[in-house]
């Protein structure tokens, strides 16, 4: 029988003969019938793929010409022609000739079928059959460019099953070996890695295979963006299991209360902590990074093998120093620096180490209260768990406070607790109350006359989860109405401490751009904190966003991305130095001023563009007209602004916001201390927004209001490009009819 041999250079046997197909285009069209095998193969497809499909009509007579040579020499005795013709095309007859390929995917499809045992014998068998890269002679085309990606899928699932199977019967070198050769040839096969993590760690070798899961873990984030599958998760798991447990030490405080309020951040830093090497909580004085690291610690010794500690880092104190003194590791004679010994004792460790900041204490109230003194990286610090982490593959860093800034760093900005919460539930922050008060007192059952009280002293406290414990330790002597009248006039000293702390932590010219960004309402652009502040503010809004000073609002393709500071914070700064927040107010103002001057209110094409952008800054845009109607001077001076706002109002559906600012305006004007026309121009604009919102009588009232003379003085005015609260007709350039 005639064997034509495909995998790698192709060669025909008949018995111990063999035959030259000749040059390229016949071995290419030989290729092209063993590629497929069984099947006919048109004319047409033969001529595209072997000449191109440029190829000129008679290239037809070429094709038979081609066709002739070759049964020649496939069947140079005259034996019945291994190609047949039919009205299909040209074909392979199987029955008569045996493909190599077509033997191979055979042969994988039966050892590969997992309903049926089979042994790395019945795989290397089927291996063996592979010479090299399929249809090695042939020119390269379209079907056996495909041809070809197939049978390397094959041999793949192959060398994948193999490694499998030799992993099962204990051949952890070889499994190894195979797996490495599986990533060499695809470094994101994922099962490929899985099999060397669990190879690595059947020999022994726990170290390395936790870093295996940590490389794979980096290429597929750098490359695809995603993390690792179920298979590799899985082989992390079984690597940190299989450990004994009674070797592991868990070193953490004790904690007696229960853990409220953080679930999201919570998951947040386990996720990170099974993923990365070096994560960091950052955020102001009192939010509660430190029961938030210990906890997540807590939770995450499962996947650690022999130590979790806690580690606070210490003034005066190199960092490896305070860890070989809190560990309590023996000196080795074979190492002579602190950092050495640390590495030499951790090197060979699944080890987790929570480094909380340094500290300062204050005891108030019975309460010791801690306070970060600094969330700046340290390059004392920087270098020696840059050192640990390079030297012990399986050590996992959890910084608390001040961020280790070494590559790769996660870190993770810890914001008060939300004071916001939907109707039915409580939110964050008085669910946190509620179980501190609950510890205090023995019982509390929160009444709906409760939610009120637990609001008030809640958002009296920022959501800082430190001003929430001490008020709830308040509730133990008084009443929490009573608290929460307290609270709205004093704020407890270690609450006070940690705002204290959250200034003294910038330098003057970054608390001189964040005191003018307190005059901003939230939430607000980046955009008008750049008008307000100057250009630099962009990375300074991340500054204060990784002190947790701001909140970031992701953006979306209708609004850009926004911020809300912590009035908190803002209003200790704002009561320190009220001088130069003035200054922000000013330049807050100045900006406003120019954002509405320069959005035109008019239709055009792109008046919802335009007018998004007053949208997008609302907030601090209503706060600045709220300072100047309640001014007769300003109110005065700025009466044309407030007219051309009209439009706005009205075509972005705010027409109650209008109406509540221009109430304000004819209540400043009804003492008389601003001059006739702007009388006049209020009334008219407070009771055409009144008309549109379909409050006529109250309309009629306020647009009767005034004298003919005085509504002339209004009419005699040039008339402007938009008017009060009506909006512009079609055609029309001015906004109403004059």
């Amino acid at each position: 029988m005639l064997v034509i041999r495909d995998l790698g250079e192709i060669v025909v046997e008949r018995g111990t003969d063999r035959c030259d197909p000749g040059g390229a285009k016949p071995r290419t069209i030989l290729a092209l019938l063993c590629a497929h095998a069984g099947h006919p193969v048109p004319a047409a497809a033969l001529i595209t793929e072997v000449w191109g499909p440029d190829a000129p009509e008679r290239t037809q007579r070429a094709l038979e010409s081609q066709i002739w040579r070759l049964r020649k020499v496939l069947s140079p005795q005259g034996e019945a022609s291994v190609i047949t013709t039919d009205r299909a095309g040209y074909r392979l007859d199987l029955t008569a000739v045996t493909v190599d390929s077509t033997e191979f995917e055979s042969a994988a499809s039966a050892v590969l079928d997992r309903s049926r045992t089979h042994t790395v014998d019945d795989l290397e068998d089927v291996l063996s059959r592979w010479r090299g890269e399929p249809f090695t002679t042939a020119s390269s085309t379209p079907t056996l460019d495909q041809a070809r990606r197939r049978l390397h899928a094959v041999r793949a699932a192959l060398l994948t099953r193999r490694a499998d199977l030799l992993l099962a019967r204990g051949d952890v070198d070889r499994a190894l070996d195979e797996a490495q050769a599986l990533i060499a040839r695809d470094p994101l096969d994922e099962h490929a890695w899985s099999v060397k993590i669990s190879a690595l760690a059947a020999g022994g070798q726990r170290a390395e295979a936790l870093t295996a899961y940590r490389d794979i873990r980096e290429l597929l984030a750098t490359k695809l963006g995603v993390d690792p599958g179920a298979e590799v998760l899985a082989a992390q798991r079984v690597v940190l299991h299989e450990h004994s447990r009674a070797v592991r030490r868990v070193r953490l405080p004790s904690q007696h209360t229960s853990f409220v309020g953080r679930d999201s951040e919570l998951d947040e830093v386990i996720r990170l902590l099974t993923a990365v090497r070096a994560v960091a909580i950052v955020g102001i004085p009192g939010v509660g990074k430190t029961r938030l690291a210990i906890e997540a610690a807590r939770r995450a010794a499962d996947f650690v093998d022999d130590v979790v500690w806690y580690i606070v880092r210490r003034d005066g104190t190199d960092l490896a120093t305070t860890i070989l003194e809190t560990m309590r590791i023996q000196p080795s004679a074979d190492t002579t620096t602190a950092i050495d010994q640390v590495c030499s004792h951790l090197s060979t460790m699944s080890a987790l180490l929570v480094l909380d900041g340094r500290h300062v204490v204050s005891a108030v109230e019975n309460e010791e209260c801690r306070y970060d003194v600094s969330d700046q990286p340290n390059p004392e610090d920087h270098n020696a768990i840059d050192t640990i982490l390079e030297r012990c593959a399986a050590v996992t860093v959890l910084a608390v406070g001040a961020p280790s800034g070494v590559d790769g760093e996660q870190v993770m900005s810890l914001h008060p607790l939300s004071i916001e919460g939907p109707a039915d539930a409580l939110p964050p922050a008085q669910r946190l109350l509620v179980d501190r008060i609950r510890s205090a007192t023995g019982q509390f059952d929160v009444s709906p006359d409760d939610r009120a009280d637990l609001d008030r002293i809640c958002r009296a406290m920022g959501g800082l989860p430190l001003g929430v414990e001490l008020a709830a330790a308040r509730c133990a002597t008084y009443a929490l109405a009573e608290v929460a009248d307290q609270l709205g006039t004093e704020v407890p000293e270690p609450v006070t401490r940690a705002f204290e702390l959250a200034v003294a932590a910038m330098d003057d010219e970054l608390f001189d751009r964040f005191l003018r960004l307190t005059a901003l309402r939230n939430p607000f652009t980046p955009a008008i904190a750049r008008a307000v502040c100057g250009p630099s503010i962009a990375d300074d809004l991340e500054e204060f966003t990784r002190r947790s000073l701001l909140w970031p609002i992701r953006g979306n393709r209708y609004r850009p991305k926004r911020f809300t500071i912590l009035r908190t914070v803002a209003d200790h700064a704002h009561a320190g130095h009220p001088g130069r927040a003035e200054a922000g107010l000013a330049a807050r103002d100045a900006a406003i001023i120019e954002l509405l001057t320069a959005t035109p209110m008019a239709v055009t094409a792109h008046s919802a563009r335009d007018l998004a952008r007053v949208d997008d800054d609302h907030s601090t845009v209503m706060a600045f007209l709220e300072s100047i109607v309640t001014d007769p001077a300003l109110l005065d001076s700025h009466i044309d602004l407030l007219e051309r706002l009209g439009a706005y109002w009205y075509f972005r559906q705010r027409l109650a916001d209008g109406i509540r600012v221009l109430r304000m305006a004819s209540a400043a004007v009804a003492g008389g201390a601003c001059g006739p026309r702007t009388a006049a121009m209020v009334e008219l604009a407070l009771g055409s927004a009144l008309a549109f919102s379909q409050l006529t009588d109250d309309a009629h009232r306020h647009l009767t209001s005034h004298p003919r003379g005085t509504r002339g003085a209004h009419r005699s005015r040039r008339p402007g490009p938009e008017h009060a609260c009506r909006p512009p007709r079609p055609g029309v350039a001015g906004g109403v009819d004059r």
